[in-house]
């Protein structure tokens, strides 16, 4: 039974009352820094921590991961490379995957419109109170890779289709997939990136993943060519 929770996380003082309220026989504590983590846990034996990793200060994984009561661990994202390696007979670790998956797929598609639109140039515009023609340029019939088949993946693939997208895929363990063009495995990313006009990034940080993109793979996309990046 979990008794004890501390909230590890920047909003963690608007975080905290929700939960203590919602779960009045559990007794919560909060930190919005790194720097106030010791004094906390030196009176406090948390079984459950919940943490965003871009708290400041930087992510205390030693002294949170060194209290023996610690039994379950939340991380408000999707990676959990920086909780690696731990020990899982001892403690179990859940993420958030899928939970913003949609969320992230609409920001990556706006951020495509953004430059499809030219949105900068008319910002630029509208603060001098100038009314200038510029080209803009539509989604459709563009080619998008996406980087990355999970939940947040899956999310692109539905909105870069609604937009008449053409769809490419790369997955760890690669496919066919009805609703993608063409899925490549990792080793085979560059066959997509050269196509690909938009470029959606969502895959967790792993060994696996590390280097995925470096400056190969760059060199291989077309000039112009937008990247969103999510991971």
């Amino acid at each position: 039974m979990i008794r004890n929770i501390l909230i590890h996380a920047s909003e963690s003082g608007e975080i905290a009352p929700v939960l203590a309220k919602r779960l009045p026989d559990v007794t919560c504590a909060d930190v919005d820094h790194a720097d106030k983590l010791a004094a906390v846990l030196a009176d406090f034996d948390p079984d459950m921590v919940v943490s965003i990793r871009s708290t400041p200060g930087g992510f205390p994984k030693d002294a949170l991961f060194a209290k023996q009561s610690l039994k379950w661990f939340v991380t408000l994202g999707v990676g959990v490379d920086h909780l690696m390696p731990w020990d899982p007979k001892r403690l179990t670790v859940l993420n958030n995957a899928g939970v913003s998956g949609r969320a992230m797929a609409e920001y990556m598609i706006m951020g495509f419109l953004h430059f499809a639109k030219t949105m900068p140039a008319f910002q630029s515009d509208q603060i001098k109170k100038e009314w200038i023609w510029r080209p803009t340029y539509s989604l459709e019939g563009k080619t998008v890779a996406v980087i990355g088949l999970g939940g947040t993946g899956r999310e692109v693939v539905k909105l870069a289709s609604a937009f008449g997208m053409r769809v490419l895929g790369c997955r760890g363990r690669p496919a066919p997939d009805p609703a993608i063009e063409k899925v490549v495995g990792p080793k085979d990313v560059t066959e997509i990136l050269a196509e690909a006009d938009y470029i959606a990034v969502s895959v967790p940080g792993t060994v696996e993943t590390s280097g995925l993109l470096g400056a190969a793979e760059i060199m291989t996309m077309k000039q112009g060519a937008v990247i969103a990046d999510v991971s």
